[in-house]
């Protein structure tokens, strides 16, 4: 069978590839930005979360963050922010995130895992939020993780921040109600409304995010270890005004 094939052209696709040699300081430079002092106070417990996805130099990155709230006389720990990752059990998760150097001994500071939650609210479909235990216990809670495409939904809010909120940091019993949930509801529409209510009645404050780009992985591969560029993004709602405890965030693509 004859098959006629239409004209093909080569085509090559260039990324911007800036990149980092230093990342904790360069992380140690965007924490500084945000003048978190004027807000964690000295004694005040600061909940540092540790996903389960790996992105390259999380060790660093997460143990810059809890230096950080130690040099502001704060008391850190970490929770892991899984949902369900790490067959649904505290020691699970504590193991996976040890896999990637988040280790008490690394950070030097203690691990908190459970798969404990509360529930902070409700939406207006019914739906409760639920919020890690030890995370809800602290006086501020700083999200590190990465954002990136979902594998199944399009829209403005994919994989990133607000996902750290709604399934991460909602653990098992999160992640299960959330998914059953959007199979009557939308998506976004549940992780909007999540995320809105854990702002409210979790926790609050100034955000911060680490970006890759797409070729930085593969550069960095042939050439010493380096993180890409960073920048800084603060909410536009002055929400330590209403009272909540502080919630900061910051991510990376990966």
């Amino acid at each position: 069978m004859d098959l006629t094939l239409p004209s093909m052209y080569r085509l090559r696709q260039s990324f911007e590839r800036p990149v980092i040699d230093d990342v904790a300081a360069a992380t140690q430079r965007e924490l500084e930005k945000l003048n978190l002092g004027e807000t964690v106070k000295p004694g005040q417990t600061v909940a540092v979360t540790a996903g389960s996805r790996g992105i390259r130099h999380i060790a660093t990155i997460t143990k810059t963050v809890v230096d950080h709230f130690k040099s502001l006389q704060a008391k850190p720990f970490i929770v892991p922010a899984m949902g369900s990752h790490g067959g649904a059990s505290a020691e699970g998760q504590a193991e996976l995130i040890a896999r990637y150097g988040i280790t008490a001994e690394e950070m030097g500071v203690e691990i908190r895992s459970s798969m404990d939650t509360v529930v902070v609210g409700q939406l207006a479909e019914g739906v409760p939020v639920h919020f890690d235990k030890h995370a809800s216990e602290a006086d501020h809670v700083m999200v590190v993780g990465r954002i990136k495409p979902h594998t199944m939904f399009v829209g403005d809010i994919e994989s990133g921040l607000h996902k750290m909120m709604l399934i991460g940091l909602g653990k098992h019993n999160g992640a299960w109600t959330y998914h059953k949930a959007i199979k009557e509801y939308s998506f976004e529409q549940i992780i909007r409304a999540v995320a809105e209510v854990v702002l409210k009645n979790a926790a609050s404050l100034p955000d911060w995010r680490l970006w890759k780009t797409p070729m930085t992985k593969r550069r960095e591969s042939k050439r010493s270890p380096r993180m890409s560029s960073m920048s800084v993004k603060r909410n536009c709602c002055n929400w330590h005004e209403t009272g909540c405890r502080g919630f900061h965030s910051m991510s990376a693509i990966s």
